[in-house]
């Protein structure tokens, strides 16, 4: 718990205080001077405008397409999809730096994806330094990685469904659509919702892909939140001001896992619990 604790302790302490530009000068409380310098930052609340875009694009593409492959598989052989299942979670296996440096060798001058696009005749795109694609790139890498996570969860959710509700639709005429509508989504809520946390808090905190791919550029095009955290920490050395925003982004992270969880407990009473 001291590991843990001491250094968010330390964090929440250096938020209240003003970081010297020069080493040999002392650190000096600033109050809440870097939390009203936050509300006012164009570059943090672009940060924050990045992370949105990214996930209002990403995550819906993982959740179909991870439903979809669920679905699929779900009609294999219990042999065939555990070995099916354990290739497909590679990409998710694998540490995002390495995620990311693979899809910058894809997106560079002589990667494959440059060279179809050559054999096809389409005109030369820069990207990873395009303002119209260098977002896409990020969002391309992040669906290759954690669609086969999303997959995996859903395919272990629907092989947990129980088989009578789904035996009375089809013995009722309830078509393939229907009873994926009304029957297999509706009691895969809570499932989706853990999911649907788990990504979003992975994508605030998303750094490795961005850091490989784009350095947050063109601009701050890419920059998401902590990877802006980074810059200012490390390369404008401003401790101060890092701790500052670090705490606002546990809070914003608080809040989202609190509501999360609270509809998730009430999602999971439909399971045979009741909420006391």
């Amino acid at each position: 718990m001291a590991v843990g604790l001491a250094p968010f302790v330390y964090a929440v302490a250096l938020s209240f205080y003003k970081w010297p530009p020069y080493p040999t000068l002392p650190v000096t409380w600033n109050g809440i001077a870097n939390y009203l310098a936050m509300l006012s930052d164009s570059e943090f609340w672009n940060a924050l405008t990045v992370i949105l875009k990214f996930m209002v694009v990403a995550l819906p593409i993982e959740f179909l397409l991870g439903m979809i492959v669920a679905l699929v598989f779900a009609d294999f052989r219990p042999r065939i999809r555990n070995a099916i299942s354990s290739f497909v979670l590679i990409p998710t296996m694998l540490a995002p730096i390495a995620v990311g440096a693979t899809w910058f060798l894809m997106f560079t001058g002589v990667g494959p994806i440059i060279y179809i696009f050559s054999l096809l005749g389409l005109p030369y795109i820069g990207w990873l330094s395009d303002p119209n694609y260098a977002l896409l790139t990020i969002i391309i890498a992040d669906i290759w990685e954690w669609t086969p996570f999303v997959a995996i969860v859903f395919l272990s959710g629907l092989l947990a469904l129980p088989v009578e509700p789904f035996e009375s639709a089809k013995v009722d005429g309830a078509s393939e659509w229907q009873i994926f509508k009304d029957i297999t989504l509706p009691l895969l809520r809570p499932i989706v919702f853990v999911v649907l946390l788990l990504r979003t808090t992975d994508a605030i905190k998303m750094f490795d892909i961005p850091f490989v791919l784009t350095q947050g550029g063109p601009g701050d095009l890419t920059e998401s939140i902590s990877l802006y955290i980074y810059h200012v920490g490390l390369y404008y050395f401003n401790p101060s001001y890092a701790a500052c925003l670090t705490m606002a982004v546990m809070v914003m992270v608080t809040i989202i896992i609190t509501l999360y969880m609270r509809f998730i407990y009430r999602e999971g009473s439909s399971f045979g619990g009741e909420e006391k």
